[in-house]
């Protein structure tokens, strides 16, 4: 049974609703819950967080903020993302915050893995809910993974563009990335970014990862290391709104 929101306060007064969830629940039911039934587009950005030390932050965390961020601000779009404050779900919360954004930025996880004021509390194992997010939906599981049949879900829960971006990651972003092929959400990757990120960009049109896509699935790539804000700017354009 769904829980009903709740709203959350952060140490510098910014607040957040959060949803607690069963992992069965539809995506439209959220959707509806939470009251996010009017953006014009969604992006679905999935991120690990795994040596990302070795990345050129200052470059990613611009892109995001200059890119991605003002973006989804002029064009009303939802991004949605894991929600700690780990890897690209930081970067894309510290942009929202940056240029004082309005848009939805809803982060789905579980709640055996999550802390937030006046919730669990940081421990071993648990990441903190990122201060920069709008809403979030938290799926009754401890063990991250869970929350993807949801957080992939979303893409398709109402008709309108959608894409996925990637950003570094793991199994489970591979996982998700796939799924979304599956279901035919275009993919974004950042290349710079490393890990799965970079082996999706260094292999786009053959090698293991493209043989589990269905043929004909869109998949770009941002280099991070060479390409400027603007640029990921007009690929998001371009992948939503022109055809």
């Amino acid at each position: 049974m769904m829980n009903s929101a709740e709203v959350i306060h952060f140490n510098d007064e910014s607040q957040a609703v959060v949803l607690k969830v069963s992992p069965t629940i539809k995506p439209m039911t959220v959707l509806q819950q939470l009251n996010l039934l009017s953006y014009r587009a969604a992006i679905f950005l999935h991120s690990g967080a795994a040596e990302m030390i070795e990345v050129d932050l200052d470059r990613l965390q611009l892109a995001f903020t200059e890119g991605l961020a003002r973006f989804a601000q002029d064009h009303n779009i939802l991004i949605a993302d894991g929600g700690t404050d780990v890897g690209g779900m930081h970067l894309i919360g510290q942009a929202r915050r940056a240029i004082k954004g309005t848009f939805p930025l809803l982060g789905v996880s579980v709640t055996g893995k999550v802390s937030y004021p006046n919730g669990p509390q940081p421990e071993q194992g648990r990441f903190p809910l990122n201060d920069g997010h709008s809403h979030f939906v938290l799926v009754e599981s401890e063990s991250f993974g869970a929350e993807s049949d949801l957080l992939v879900g979303l893409a398709t829960a109402r008709p309108v563009p959608r894409v996925a971006l990637v950003v570094n990651g793991g199994s489970i972003v591979e996982e998700e990335a796939k799924r979304h092929a599956e279901q035919g959400t275009p993919i974004i990757t950042i290349k710079g970014s490393l890990r799965f990120a970079d082996e999706l960009a260094n292999n786009l049109t053959s090698g293991r990862i493209r043989l589990t896509y269905p043929m004909g699935t869109k998949v770009r790539t941002f280099d991070v290391l060479k390409q400027t804000p603007r640029d990921l700017y007009d690929l998001l354009k371009k992948m939503l709104f022109e055809h």
